[in-house]
């Protein structure tokens, strides 16, 4: 008998984050070989500038690049304008069963959701019917889990944010046509999807900045607790315990975050070590090869059919399969399944959809057809 999808997708990002697999094929959690580039700054939408979300400062460094506490007064309103954006266009489009499908989804995909008690407030316990029920939701959600620390981390000035990639989001959600453009908008993860971005994508509106001095983690997939507030180019948040030999899990057992220091991250070629007491990251570009032990680039090039496109060997990506095509349990770029072929994951199948009997067939999320 076949697990659930849901059991499916729980071990999927069980091995994601275990085993620095950064499969392409699997929407999850960001892998701790290296969730995704990097900038020193991005475009603040106070003023069209490339500067840091904390306004003049003094580059990215140990205290942070805000300088003394301004910050782009736009992040008071990011949870309630983002909740607008998402819950707007779920009632434009969405089935109620499709609604209360993505927000149970939401208030289940983290601990700290969890913790705070938000399956209950979420369907199937809770009927969500207005977007104004939404949004109310999604906003308290989005302020504890993957924008909560974004946020004010961006206050703080120890992240960017950029304005600018914030309103091209939410343009998207808007104008996205009902069906697999409104989806493909909802859990666009560089964006503003509940799931992390998976290397070497990173989040468009936010990011880490300092190369050196204190840092710490973010709380947005597996990779972005790693990098924290560092430059995940070219540093990563190493924290430290007593015992350890080396750079530690970032948070302690009671799940309070500990504070670091950004060191350099690894380049391809360079030693690795995912050891939770004993880690040495790679550059968001790179994850830590299982068979190596040493930082392998990611393939970002569009491959042909028939390509290899994942080396189990490392657990990485050797590219993107492009076109009507996808990158199969053996690691080649297959062509997508026609309807009521057997398969696992939607992103398998022609019609967009991996039905509750485990067949292709057509999408119909979100008005789909």
């Amino acid at each position: 008998m076949k697990p659930t999808k849901w059991v499916v997708a729980i071990l999927t990002t069980l091995i994601c984050a275990c085993t620095t697999k950064s499969d392409p094929r699997v929407d999850g959690d960001s892998t701790l070989g290296g969730a995704g580039g990097g900038g020193a700054t991005t475009t603040s939408s106070t003023g069209g500038q490339d500067v840091p979300a904390g306004g003049g400062g003094s580059g990215a460094g140990g205290s942070g690049v805000g300088g003394s506490g301004g910050y782009d007064p736009r992040l008071d309103q990011f949870a309630a304008e983002a909740a607008q954006g998402i819950c707007d266009n779920l009632f434009r489009c969405c089935a109620t069963a499709d609604v209360a499908a993505y927000l149970g989804g939401w208030a289940g995909s983290d601990t700290a959701l969890e913790d705070a008690g938000f399956p209950a407030l979420a369907p199937p316990n809770v009927t969500i019917g207005t977007s104004a029920e939404c949004q109310g939701l999604v906003a308290q959600m989005i302020a504890v889990a993957p924008f909560g620390d974004w946020i004010e981390a961006a206050k703080a000035g120890t992240v960017t944010f950029d304005g600018a990639a914030f309103d091209t989001c939410l343009t998207t959600l808007a104008t996205a046509a009902c069906g697999e453009p409104l989806r493909a908008a909802l859990f666009d993860s560089a964006c503003l999807s509940f799931t992390a971005p998976i290397n070497p994508d990173r989040r468009s509106i936010f990011g880490g900045v300092a190369t050196s001095g204190p840092c710490t983690p973010i709380r947005d997939g597996v990779g972005a607790r790693f990098f924290g507030t560092c430059d995940r180019q070219t540093t990563f948040c190493c924290y430290t315990k007593a015992g350890s030999s080396g750079c530690a899990y970032p948070f302690d057992a009671e799940g309070n975050p500990r504070t670091g220091e950004c060191i350099s991250a690894g380049a391809p070629g360079d030693p690795c070590s995912l050891t939770l007491d004993a880690v040495q990251l790679c550059r968001g570009d790179s994850v830590c090869g299982s068979s190596s032990g040493t930082c392998v680039a990611v393939g970002t090039a569009p491959l042909g059919p028939g390509a290899t496109c994942y080396d189990h060997a490392e657990y990485v990506s050797l590219g993107e399969c492009s076109g009507a095509y996808f990158c199969d349990d053996d690691g080649f770029c297959a062509a997508l399944k026609p309807h009521g072929e057997s398969c696992w994951f939607d992103f398998e199948c022609v019609g967009g959809d991996c039905d509750a009997n485990w067949q292709c067939t057509v999408s119909t999320y979100c008005g789909g057809s």
